[in-house]
């Protein structure tokens, strides 16, 4: 899937206050490509119930860290190997946004709100998801199941 952008703002500014430095690296995913994205996750393909199914993924983890988020910044650190093109999208009316791994490692926290957010993350492939609740559990599924 190519992601395609606008020239929109993030309109996120009260997720990172006056880092403007981590603004200009986001890009506002058009509503065409934003409809792909959310078609792929809802009606139980990947997301149901506002959880992520383990059902249709070959490896699944699930973590609880509200005692530690360095256990979140660890798996994400561990897991990102190279330079990625991330999508990141809410089931708030927040516009879904394109940045990079780099930018999502070191930021997670701000695009993540503990009691408001549930956080999706994909890659242009879909071959992995992460779901990170607003109640603090992180999960990934990688490698989907045949359809």
């Amino acid at each position: 899937m190519e992601i395609i952008t606008t020239e929109e703002n993030p309109n996120c500014s009260h997720r990172f206050d006056s880092h403007e430095e981590i603004i200009v690296k986001l890009k506002v995913i058009d509503n065409a490509t934003e409809k792909i994205v959310w078609n792929k996750l809802k009606d139980g393909i990947l997301l149901e119930n506002y959880s992520l199914n383990m059902d249709k993924f070959i490896e699944f983890e699930e973590i609880e860290f509200s005692a530690d988020y360095r256990i979140v910044t660890k798996k994400i650190t561990d897991f990102f190997k190279g330079h990625e093109q991330l999508i990141l999208t809410w089931f708030s009316n927040e516009k879904s946004l394109t940045t990079d791994s780099n930018t999502f490692i070191q930021n997670w926290e701000d695009f993540y709100s503990p009691s408001a957010d549930d956080l999706v993350v994909v890659n242009k492939d879909f071959d992995w998801v992460i779901y990170i609740a607003h109640y603090e559990v992180f999960r990934l599924g990688q490698k989907l199941c045949a359809q």
